[in-house]
């Protein structure tokens, strides 16, 4: 049976999924070269027709995100946070307007202010992939906070015999913002529901906003900036925080919006913050943030008595938040599911239609490496790049090369397989560096990456050392292989790794490399250990600052003439600066 999952929005993406294994998955920004693309995943669609045309002609299922028809782009959702956190005054034109209103009747006002009537989204999906037969293809609908938990439900357990507490935060879709529910039996069944006007979430992208960052995209710059200051310097701004947002009362579940505007804080709440100090902030609503999510889980798990629990929605991609759940001694079991903003939506459709449609099934997801693979060519390379670059195929063990030139304090583009789906490289479209040298940070920073300078990089452990160089709470059954929790780094291996952890806290946002999840990956741990004795590198997204991640060759070449990095690997072969 094929499936195919349709998120629209933020985070477009799309996921085409047979028989319980996902066959193809992309975020419409990899193709478009826009970062956090939102909107209609057109060219997602286009590359699926091409690529993929003799499955979709036997396509059983067409599953799109959402009861509404969403289409909002990053750019609409910014203008969104301009207007709220504009002050409201009415002009003079205001005051006339207002007055002729009370002279037009009430159905001719209503036809005025009628909205612009928009194609309808399952429409311009037919459109987009002509030529399939409809009539035989059934649509499914699902709602927004039920896609974040079926793909951590049917995406994550690992046993259809234990009850599952499925918590989703985020910032809204379809009028929630947040939900739990008991995933039991192959079933999900969702048994509390919170308004989007609530949002925890939102309230964390506003400050975002309020900070001159993008909402919707650099929530993680406020979580890395935090921790260079501290409680001492923050009460008073939480007790700001506490008055636009805070749990019921007693072992209430509800968020409660205690603001004066009607939805998401907005003008009032700069109003609060102005001339506070921007670390200080930064801490405040991180650690507000913290309080709030644990207290609600907490209390979730008293009341439903369920203590294996499982994440989704885009406040999870908060590893602090996550560290902190998984440290809980109410809880016995805790995972999260990767990259899970608005973009694994798609997934989730699709496991809950295979579960319902097919067979109840869970633990469907086996790996992150969803995307196209690459093929890159050695033979045919255009003169002008190889005036440039030097090209040299290694035909035995790519990966002790690799080892040998990490070990000499290089950094290294690697490029090889299916890439990523999310937000996380994970070793197929990845920066690698020797983490030993904590100036290595600066020197990928000013080679290519240009990131803010209190940021930390990541590091990728082998999986049978992990517990070597992090302290991996018992409730994290299935090891931490996308990126999904942060950890604290053992003192007596933090000089191994400096380059990996946060200059301040010494956390770690680790990858456990496991096997059978990247045989690839861990073959070059295997081989850097076996030169240094030590199994932990520095993993980070090869990219250029601002761009996606890359998707083939030529975003390689991209980087390569953009940038001062000397080393990428195409597959097979070694590409270095002349």
């Amino acid at each position: 049976m094929y499936i195919l999952g349709i998120n629209t929005g933020l985070g477009a993406s799309i996921c085409l999924f047979k028989d319980g294994k996902i066959e193809f998955a992309i975020e419409d920004e990899r193709i478009t070269k826009k970062k956090n693309f939102g909107g209609f995943p057109s060219a997602s669609l286009k590359y699926l027709k091409k690529n993929y045309s003799a499955q979709l002609k036997h396509l059983d299922y067409l599953c799109i995100c959402d009861n509404q028809d969403v289409t909002v782009t990053l750019e609409q959702m910014i203008s969104r946070f301009e207007f709220r956190f504009t002050e409201k005054k009415n002009s003079f034109f205001d005051d006339i307007k207002n007055i002729v209103k009370i002279f037009i009747p009430n159905n001719t006002l209503a036809w005025i202010s009628k909205p612009q009537i928009k194609k309808p989204l399952l429409d311009r999906i037919k459109k987009e992939l002509s030529g399939l037969d409809f009539n035989k293809i059934k649509v499914m609908r699902l709602q927004h906070h039920l896609c974040h938990a079926s793909a951590a439900y049917f995406g994550l357990a690992k046993n259809m015999n234990k009850k599952y507490l499925v918590f989703t935060l985020d910032g809204g879709g379809d009028g929630e913002c947040g939900s739990i529910n008991i995933g039991y039996n192959g079933d999900i069944k969702k048994v509390y529901s919170i308004s989007s006007k609530n949002s925890l979430a939102a309230l964390y992208s506003s400050v975002t906003y309020l900070m001159g960052f993008k909402p919707h995209e650099h929530e993680y710059k406020i979580m890395g900036l935090a921790p260079y200051t501290s409680k001492l310097y923050t009460n008073d701004i939480k007790k700001i925080l506490y008055s636009f947002l805070d749990l019921e009362k007693d072992d209430g579940l509800d968020f409660i919006n205690k603001g004066s505007e009607k939805k998401h804080p907005g003008f009032e709440l700069g109003k609060k913050l102005r001339q506070k100090r921007f670390d200080n902030i930064a801490f405040a609503i991180q650690d507000f943030s913290e309080e709030l999510t644990i207290k609600w889980i907490k209390r979730a798990v008293k009341k439903y008595k369920i203590n294996d629990i499982l994440l989704s929605g885009g406040l999870f991609m908060n590893i602090k938040i996550n560290k902190i759940i998984s440290e809980l001694p109410e809880i016995n079991s805790v995972d999260v599911f990767p990259s899970c903003g608005d973009e694994t939506n798609s997934l989730g459709i699709s496991f809950f239609c295979h579960s319902k449609i097919n067979k109840p099934e869970v633990s469907l997801l086996k790996n992150f490496n969803l995307g196209p693979e690459l093929n890159f060519n050695g033979k045919k390379i255009p003169n002008k790049l190889k005036k440039k670059f030097k090209f040299e195929t290694i035909k035995t063990n790519k990966y002790k090369k690799i080892a040998e030139l990490l070990a000499k304090g290089e950094v290294i583009g690697n490029l090889e397989g299916r890439m990523e789906f999310g937000a996380r490289a994970l070793g197929n479209r990845s920066l690698i560096a020797d983490p030993i040298n904590s100036d290595v940070v600066e020197k990928i920073n000013y080679l290519i990456k240009k990131r803010d300078f209190w940021m930390p990089f990541a590091p990728a452990i082998l999986s049978e050392d992990a517990s070597k160089y992090i302290s991996i709470p018992s409730t994290i059954k299935n090891g931490s292989p996308y990126m999904m929790f942060g950890f604290d780094s053992k003192i007596n291996q933090q000089k191994k790794m400096i380059a990996g952890l946060h200059r301040v806290d010494k956390t770690a946002r680790a990858q456990i490399v496991d096997k059978k999840i990247y045989p690839n990956f861990h073959k070059l741990l295997c081989e850097f250990k076996k030169l240094t004795g030590r199994s932990v590198l520095l993993n980070t997204s090869f990219n250029l600052h601002g761009d996606p991640l890359a998707l083939n060759e030529k975003d390689a070449f991209k980087v390569l003439e953009n940038s001062e990095l000397k080393y990428v690997f195409l597959d097979d072969v070694l590409v270095s600066r002349r």
